[in-house]
């Protein structure tokens, strides 16, 4: 688990000295060793608010990332990660974590990191990652797969009146 990084905060959610803690020690020493190209390494994130801290784009500038952060409210469908491996790769893990405690076999806190990277290695995959980029648009770049409806305002938010089809 040399590649990977564990952290606590006081209400579990991330923030800002988590993820520079993460983006320095743990994201830049990992991309930067497997880039046999030398082009710039490209970072793609949500836009949260501890995603783009000036500390962090100082230390993507000096390391040759380039931080794309995504708009707000549009990742459920350009973040690929979120939409091609996460959501499947959750699923999976909430039925493994069910099905064991139902076979009397509970995860625990013993087992938990031997049976996540399990489940992790079968849905985290080079063919699925690329996937998810392609589908949302990002690599290869691809900017008609989304078309206006898919940002239209839901039906409860349109200016547009909404009548049955049988109204004249």
């Amino acid at each position: 688990l040399s590649h990977f990084s564990f952290a606590q905060t006081a209400n579990g959610w991330t923030d800002n000295d988590v993820c520079h803690q993460w983006f320095e020690k743990t994201f830049v020493p990992w991309s930067r060793s497997r880039n046999i190209s030398g082009q710039p390494i490209l970072w793609v994130c949500d836009g949260h608010g501890s995603h783009e801290t000036t500390e962090m784009e100082k230390i993507a500038y000096d390391n040759n990332i380039i931080m794309l952060c995504l708009p707000p409210h549009v990742t459920h469908m350009m973040q690929p990660l979120d939409v091609g491996v996460f959501g499947p790769f959750q699923k999976a893990w909430v039925k493994h974590c069910e099905d064991s405690a139902i076979e009397g076999d509970p995860v625990t806190q013993f087992n938990i990191v031997h049976r996540y990277m399990k489940i992790r290695a079968k849905y985290v995959t080079k063919a699925t990652v690329t996937a998810a980029f392609k589908h949302s648009g990002i690599w290869p770049i691809n900017r008609d797969v989304f078309t206006k409806e898919d940002f239209a305002p839901s039906l409860n938010f349109s200016t547009e009146p909404s009548m049955p089809s049988s109204f004249p």
